[in-house]
């Protein structure tokens, strides 16, 4: 059979595996075995881990290098952190004991993270054409069928207990599906930049959720953020560069703010849930000056020993529960501060946590310089949408349980990879075109060397 044949036939099964995989991946939202077990997440992840059997050869480019360079230090670091947390050096920085039981917990994402990260790679390398031009022909319908699944299942399937909590009722899970609903938005604006028609869907979706005080797609101030990451998004005065800084600008802007409130947590004594974030972030800075930006290490709480957490967790005590009865001592350990970039701080100190920035900023930075040189247009559509997804994925960490819940790896990790991945991926000796459709020419007058 000629080559040519086969690679179409090997590129075609990758694509449907790549669909199958974001559907997968879009239904677990509404599964609570997917989204809240250990289990089901091993069951996604080794789903996601299978793209690895078709390795793409990645073209070399000394940005490529130093990337997968920031990469490998962080997790070796981390390796270290974890070595020495198993050691007991960090016994005498907390109130709270050590418990080794929960280092692998908190420190799971630092073995996964190469695993999965190189998994996304293969990924986008083998799917990324063909994902960008179904959900730029396609992305308004899809989003339009995210809203209506969001909202439906808020209202059918959710909690009205919610509503006394945070203002709205929901269902699904929002780091999953803000993920599938940026996907397809910024795919769809790429190819259709001007569209009144997404712009129109935008608005009123957002206003539908508020008055209903339903989904959880557009609600709360991620919710808000959202919007306005979509607006500039679609702005269609500006060119694609433009908006992808000015996104960039606006999530450098939220962590401005975020760290200010820490500063200020008057302006936010209305705002319960708020509050407690920023004071659980003050307590975790402090944390890190105190242990001379050294951090502190894994198998440690990620709340000090005080009656307000203790308390707050007895609130939240059917949710902590899921998996069987747990003590409030213990939830100390595995109840998150909201905010995987403070944690990376607590835990990995302060080299860790430049790192950890260093590989955001240097991904999206990437996207942004990659717009303006692509040498296509498809090129630097695709840069673009990268932009945005990090950068959702970026404020979602920010103000929730992030890397700390392991579905959130995955997503993360697919933003980061599509950033980074290369225009074009090499098999064998030669570069193998963007998408099967342009082996066909060749293919057709019986070139069988292609």
């Amino acid at each position: 059979m000629p080559p040519i044949v086969n690679k179409l036939r090997g590129m075609a099964a990758v694509n449907q595996f790549g669909f199958a995989f974001l559907a997968l991946l879009t239904i677990s939202a509404g599964i609570p075995f997917m989204v809240r077990s250990m289990v089901g997440f091993g069951l996604l992840a080794a789903v996601f881990l299978c793209f690895i059997v078709a390795p793409p050869r990645l073209k070399s480019q000394p940005w490529t290098k130093l990337f997968l360079a920031l990469n490998v230090m962080f997790v070796i670091f981390g390796s270290f952190v974890v070595v020495l947390s198993f050691l007991g050096y960090y016994d005498g920085f907390t109130l709270w004991p050590v418990e080794q039981k929960f280092i692998g917990r908190q420190a799971y994402f630092i073995f996964l993270w190469l695993p999965i990260g190189y998994a996304s790679l293969c990924f986008w390398a083998w799917n990324k054409e063909a994902i960008f031009n179904f959900f730029g022909r396609y992305g308004l319908l899809v989003c339009i069928g995210v809203i209506v699944a969001d909202l439906v299942t808020s209202k059918l399937l959710g909690d009205p207990r919610t509503v006394e909590w945070v203002q709205y009722q929901f269902f699904l899970d929002k780091l999953i599906l803000a993920f599938i609903f940026v996907l397809s938005a910024s795919c769809y604006i790429a190819q259709n930049p001007t569209s009144l028609s997404f712009i129109g869907m935008l608005l009123i979706s957002a206003v539908l959720y508020h008055i209903l005080k339903l989904g959880i797609l557009f609600n709360a101030q991620t919710g808000t953020i959202l919007t306005l990451i979509l607006i500039i998004a679609w702005f269609p005065l500006f060119p694609l560069q433009m908006r992808a800084i000015s996104v960039c600008c606006l999530v450098l802007a939220l962590h401005v703010v975020l760290t200010a409130g820490m500063f200020n947590k008057a302006a936010f004594k209305d705002d319960a849930n708020t509050l407690w974030r920023l004071n659980a972030w003050t307590n975790n800075w402090s944390m890190v000056w105190e242990t001379n930006f050294m951090g502190m290490g894994f198998g440690t709480p990620y709340h000090q020993r005080s009656a307000e957490n203790l308390r707050n967790s007895a609130m939240n005590e059917g949710d902590l529960m899921q998996n069987g009865p747990v003590s409030l001592e213990d939830t100390q350990y595995f109840r998150g501060q909201h905010s995987s970039v403070v944690n990376i701080f607590y835990r990995l100190g302060l080299v860790g946590g430049i790192l950890f920035v260093l590989i955001n900023a240097f991904a999206l930075g990437r996207c942004c310089v990659g717009i303006k040189n692509a040498h296509d247009p498809t090129t630097q559509k695709l840069f673009f949408v990268g932009a945005m997804v990090l950068s959702v994925q970026i404020v979602q960490m920010s103000l929730h349980v992030g890397l700390e819940t392991p579905r959130f790896l995955v997503v993360y990790m697919l933003s980061l990879g599509l950033c980074a991945v290369s225009p074009r991926f090499l098999l064998g000796s030669n570069y193998l075109p963007e998408t099967s459709l342009e082996l066909l020419p060749a293919f057709l007058k019986g070139n069988s060397e292609v």
